[in-house]
């Protein structure tokens, strides 16, 4: 199993943002020189959620710093993008970071982001799908072929020539689907993107990476394709490496408290995973469910010692998961508690999970 350093950092205000920022580039390069195999980054808007809010933006300055991880979208709320503006970005980002990106796609579900942005939030699903058509239309573009005449509910527009840049990568770079429900994890297979789950147990994940796997294999894609959509299937975790068990409790249950409160203001999807994750029914129907402090510390958050991190990432790699995207900066944590929590990791959670797995893959010590 590989990690990856997944970066969504709440603010506490405005006047806090050039700091969070500047800690959040910080704590990239850190992982990059550490072995990360990837800085996964958000899209959130108006609210004290997300600092950065532009992936595409913020990805383009990483990209000159990034020597070896990749970067990978999780994700771009594509129903709030212009498609042909987003096939442009995704064009660009790939050969900023030297074709080193994964595209991480998802429907959102944040009312304030939709009203912030003038799209309508009722019919997100509709337009997840129908943007990513018309983007891979305009990918496969090329000189002299006849006009693109697009529309979607908001806009319209005629291309007349191919999208600049074309990608780096051959064949542009690997496509991801944010999945909660069954539905939407069976369309990614089907669609052959590869599979971003939410902080599920491992249970859940095992349960959700099977239907995934079917779906993709019966697909019809080529073993290669089904391989990497496999590799960069991963699951994200909010973490919390402390010197000992106890630490850890009673440090991380403040942070739980703060990191719930933002995530009520900014009515992200944090209510719709905990419904799936609790009742497997869809999404939608138990959206109002009240945020639970438990519920994160048993499902969401991995922490403890450096022992009992290293045991419950092992739990992970026995059902077959390869990639897990790993949320250091949340709850409005100070910047030296995260860079001591992913020391902490780098420096012995690693060793003692590859102790219990053999696994030499994942974060090198350096």
């Amino acid at each position: 199993m590989e990690f990856s350093l997944y970066l969504n950092p709440q603010t506490p205000g405005p006047e806090h943002d050039t700091r969070v920022i500047q800690d959040t580039i910080d704590a990239a390069v850190f992982a990059d020189r550490n072995g990360f195999r990837s800085i996964c980054l958000t899209e959130h808007h108006f609210s004290n959620y997300n600092t950065y809010a532009d992936p595409f933006v913020f990805g383009s300055h990483l990209a000159a710093k990034l020597e070896h991880a990749w970067i990978v979208l999780t994700v771009a709320t594509l129903p709030l993008h212009h498609p042909m503006r987003f096939a442009e970005q995704v064009n660009l980002l790939d050969q900023l970071t030297g074709g080193r990106l994964v595209v991480g796609i998802g429907a959102g579900g944040s009312s304030i982001e939709f009203d912030g942005i003038g799209r309508p939030l009722d019919t997100r699903h509709a337009a997840l799908s129908r943007h990513l058509d018309l983007a891979r239309q305009g990918w496969a573009m090329r000189m002299g072929d006849p006009p693109l005449h697009w529309s979607t509910a908001t806009d319209s527009g005629t291309v007349h020539s191919r999208i600049m840049p074309s990608p780096l990568s051959e064949g542009g770079p690997l496509l991801a689907r944010a999945c909660l429900s069954e539905e939407s994890t069976v369309a990614a297979g089907k669609e052959g993107l590869a599979l971003l789950m939410g902080r599920f147990g491992p249970e859940h994940a095992a349960r959700q990476l099977d239907v995934y796997r079917e779906s993709l294999n019966a697909a019809g894609y080529d073993s290669e394709h089904v391989g990497r959509c496999l590799d960069w299937s991963g699951l994200a975790k909010m973490i919390y490496v402390a010197e000992d068990d106890d630490a850890a409790r009673a440090e991380v249950e403040p942070l739980v408290e703060s990191y719930i409160q933002a995530a009520n203001y900014s009515r992200s999807a944090d209510r719709a995973e905990a419904a799936v994750a609790r009742t497997g029914r869809d999404a939608e129907q138990d959206s109002g469910m009240l945020h639970e402090k438990n519920d994160y510390l048993d499902r969401a958050v991995i922490h403890g010692g450096p022992t009992r991190v290293a045991e419950q990432l092992a739990e992970y790699e026995a059902i077959g998961l390869g990639h897990m995207m790993l949320w250091f900066s949340w709850g409005f944590m100070d910047h030296p508690t995260v860079m001591n929590s992913m020391r902490l990791f780098v420096e012995r959670v690693v060793p003692a999970y590859r102790e219990l797995t053999g696994d030499r893959n994942g974060v090198a010590v350096s």
